[in-house]
């Protein structure tokens, strides 16, 4: 039996290119667990045009954790969500998970798959797993992971062979019930102010201090072409829902097992309250200082073993990208994926909107990681098979 990998307080980085040194990543307990939520089928759900349904889902899921056991390390993909738990928080967070994947099924039609594999089985065949925090403002912080452990995982979960092992149950009671509260699915899809919204997934699978060389410069190179900000969430693209029918996902799952007629008053009141708020507190100084922590605490850009990013760019960057992905490929430091669209979904997780403590979720449209992901994993069958162990 191997011993256990201590874990220690992750570092905290304030630039995110800085938050690409691997290296300094916290290795994680070997006694932890990664959880990991994932919805099947979400390419269906997306040619029905059902992505916001997927996105508000995994945002469900991602809430009832919080609300459960409070913050803990998570990373957000578009059609699923894997969290780091301690042991004395797993069970707790399983519980609402599995009762999140009840109301996925009767709200939705869409089927999660959750697991939850030990980190020390994945220590035990030679996986890696790192901790680190990427500073958003004062208030709020982005987790982000290092090494091979996340995907694994994740395939672990999905596998025919494997998946019955690490399959979480469903509750004999579902007392607690899973609380949603401060989930919201108000804005508008945020139309890209430069044309594209483009959708990046880059996966390096060289050594650890190669791969950092990789990741490092790639996102340099992708920052100098974007022309320094390419955050899709701007002042001038969130719009307030001004639809009823805007609300129906969240009335759905916030109002979970209640009747039709609950659901409904739901929706109405925050209509209403997003009517209000567009006109009088958005164009208050309370309401300017909001938009201004939602735009900085939104995860257009992470790294979770992979380089991710959102971003709202013209035509032309999109071709010089491209053009750069493609030569990162074809050198063999990595394989990647992308989607285009022309607009991003944002899906808010509030826990007290007053001291800034909320973060925001980006989704590239029809799709956009999952997407990219499929465009990934099919670059990575042509790699050779001793480059597939990623840092």
């Amino acid at each position: 039996m191997m011993e256990s990998i201590k874990f220690s307080s992750p570092p905290r980085f304030d630039n995110f290119e800085e938050a690409l040194r691997i290296d300094q990543y916290s290795p994680v307990a070997s006694k932890w667990f990664l959880v990991i939520v994932d919805v099947r089928n979400s390419t269906q759900a997306i040619q029905e045009g059902r992505y916001k349904e997927v996105n508000s889902v995994a945002g469900a899921a991602v809430m009832s954790v919080l609300n459960a056991v409070g913050r803990v390390p998570f990373v957000f993909g578009g059609d699923g969500v894997t969290f780091l738990l301690s042991p004395d928080s797993v069970d707790k967070a399983t519980h609402v998970l599995a009762l999140t994947r009840k109301m996925a099924r009767e709200a939705f039609r869409l089927e999660l798959a959750v697991g939850k594999v030990p980190v020390r089985d994945l220590y035990q065949e030679g996986y890696t797993l790192g901790l680190a925090d990427f500073s958003l403002s004062p208030a709020q912080s982005l987790s982000m992971f290092s090494g091979s452990a996340i995907a694994v995982a994740e395939a672990w979960v999905k596998s025919k062979d494997r998946g019955s092992k690490y399959a979480v149950a469903d509750p004999k009671n579902p007392n607690p019930p899973a609380d949603y509260t401060g989930l919201e699915c108000r804005w508008n899809p945020l139309k890209a102010r430069n044309g594209v919204s483009l959708t990046i997934i880059a996966y390096c699978p060289q050594p650890l201090q190669r791969a950092q060389q990789v990741y490092r410069s790639l996102a340099s190179n992708i920052h100098t072409l974007v022309g320094g900000n390419a955050n899709p969430v701007k002042k001038e693209n969130l719009k307030l829902a001004t639809r009823l029918s805007a609300f129906i996902t969240e009335s759905r799952i916030r109002r979970f097992g209640t009747r039709f007629l609950s659901r409904l008053v739901y929706q109405c009141i925050q209509f209403l309250t997003a009517a209000w708020a567009a006109r009088f507190w958005l164009p208050s100084a309370t309401g300017t200082r909001y938009i201004h922590e939602v735009i900085h605490h939104s995860d257009f850009r992470k790294f979770d073993g992979c380089l991710r990013m959102v971003l709202d760019v013209t035509p032309e960057t999109v071709r010089r990208i491209s053009d750069l992905l493609e030569k990162y490929y074809q050198s063999g430091d990595i394989a990647y994926g992308t989607h285009q669209s022309d607009h991003v979904l944002l899906t808010c997780m509030i826990a007290d909107r007053k001291k800034g403590k909320h973060f925001h979720l980006v989704d590239g449209g029809n799709g956009g990681y999952t997407m990219a992901s499929k465009e990934l994993k099919r670059r990575m069958l042509t790699m050779k098979p001793e480059q597939k162990e990623t840092a």
